[in-house]
């Protein structure tokens, strides 16, 4: 049930969701033809990806993260065999480390680097309540503490190794497998060590050499990003924990995404939302976009949008090899309400600082079965998303200018939506980040640039190299 102040705010209610906002993209004064443009690029955009054209054009290959969103599709099988075997493979792995001969395994240790880490990372915070395998541990860096403190309380006889690196050559995650192959043959043999280890990589002739056996490597094929690959077989970790059914529903709620997409891309909402961003970076020069989910199970959220906008749309260059004079993406930055609210909220109502904002809740978030406090549960769920709201009409109306005392005055008119789902669970989570991959890939497609390569990520580890 909508909240009757909320109502005339109302602009797209979608399966699951509910999006609200003031600040409508109708209204918006566009120069000239500048939407029919702008709505000619992302048509062209979309096609091309849908039609497996080599829209990453400065590495001369297609972007196919989108593919395992379509299992179960007759066509999309036929089309891209290769991707769903590897989606088939990783099922294998799921079920084999699930059967009595890994029945032993207390700990998962979790390998990677950038989206090999955030996404996986992510969906296990999100759902790790729901858990009832083993412990996981999720290792991305290299500082020492972070990896022998959790070995110091495992047993190597007991433990899986998950390792996720498309290149088969992340600094930081190969660093980090020899310290857990030294921790074996320390207390172990070098065939328990490979036993107990599963890699997902684009490089399997590696994986072989490096002397793993066949059924514990799972392929990642080359045109799905790592920022992008939360979607596929390199999501093992979370099809061993939470099961296959649980990740299936996940791509799902991806796929209705995909839908919305194919059947009315500009009536869609990933593509107004785009529109609103394009609009309110090069009209008013906001660059700062916030995201607040109001859960402590997306406390992970926006750092995974960070390094997805960030990664992607931190470019300069155009197709045509053009500088671009407005930037094609936002500083994102964000954190759990209602922690934020006691936290950077004061300058975000009253600093002269420009933003744009994503205020996330759920409409009941409450899971019967850890329910413990009863009604003053379902209160304080309900609280979560009345904060929430207070905070959308807060930035909405202000204070009013009836304030006697200046230093009281909040201005309204803030550029703030409100996105309310009816729950958090595994597929309502597919459709908000294939939302915001899908508003992230068409602003780019804005701005003629490749939101798939990271050069400027790869000239750090190359001087790196050389220190």
């Amino acid at each position: 049930m909508i909240n009757l102040q909320l109502e005339s705010d109302l602009v797209h209610s979608l399966d699951h969701l509910n999006y609200f906002s003031f600040n409508l993209v109708s209204n918006f004064n566009f120069k000239d033809n500048e939407k029919n443009v702008l709505s000619s690029k992302a048509n062209s955009f979309i096609t091309s990806k849908f039609n497996n054209l080599k829209i990453n054009f400065t590495e001369n290959k297609p972007a196919l993260h989108f593919v395992p969103r379509f299992l179960g599709n007759k066509k999309m099988l036929t089309t891209y065999p290769k991707i769903f075997n590897d989606m088939s493979d990783m099922f294998k792995a799921s079920d084999y480390i699930n059967s009595s001969k890994y029945s032993n395994i207390t700990d998962i240790i979790h390998l990677g680097s950038g989206g090999s880490n955030l996404g996986p990372k992510l969906i296990y915070n999100c759902f790790s309540h729901l858990s009832k395998g083993p412990n996981v541990h999720f290792i991305s860096n290299l500082d020492p503490i972070t990896l022998n403190s959790k070995i110091l309380k495992l047993n190597p006889l007991n433990t899986l190794i998950i390792c996720v690196s498309k290149s088969f050559s992340t600094y930081e995650t190969q660093e980090n497998l020899n310290k857990l192959k030294i921790w074996f043959l320390n207390h172990s043999t070098e065939r328990l060590f490979y036993n107990n280890l599963f890699f997902i990589t684009s490089f399997t002739d590696k994986a072989k050499k490096y002397g793993l056996s066949t059924s514990n490597i799972i392929n990642l094929d080359p045109s799905i990003g790592g920022r992008f690959s939360i979607w596929s077989s390199s999501n093992l970790i979370n099809t061993v924990i939470f099961g296959k059914k649980f990740f299936c529903n996940f791509i799902k709620g991806g796929n209705y995404v995909d839908n919305l997409i194919i059947s009315d891309l500009e009536k869609s909402l990933p593509y107004n939302l785009a529109l609103k961003s394009f609009y309110f970076r090069k009209y008013f020069n906001i660059n700062n976009h916030i995201i607040i989910p109001y859960s402590d199970q997306l406390s992970l959220l926006p750092s995974y949008l960070q390094q997805l906008v960030m990664e992607s749309n931190g470019k300069s260059i155009n197709f045509h090899n053009e500088t671009i004079s407005n930037s094609p993406c936002s500083f994102i930055f964000g954190q759990v309400g209602t922690d934020a609210q006691h936290s950077f909220f004061q300058a975000l109502h009253q600093s002269t600082l420009t933003f744009t904002a994503d205020l996330i809740g759920f409409s009941n978030n409450l899971n019967p079965k850890f329910s413990i406090f009863n009604e003053l549960d379902k209160k304080h769920s309900n609280d979560l998303l009345n904060f929430a709201i207070s905070q959308y009409f807060a930035f909405k109306n202000g204070s009013g200018k009836s304030i006697n005392n200046i230093h009281q005055y909040v201005k309204g008119s803030k550029p703030v939506d409100l996105f309310i789902f009816d729950t958090l669970n595994e597929y309502t989570l597919g459709q908000l980040l294939c939302i915001y991959e899908y508003k992230t890939l068409i602003e780019a497609s804005f701005f003629d640039i490749n939101p798939f390569d990271q050069y400027g990520v790869e000239l750090g580890k190359q001087i790196f190299k050389k220190l």
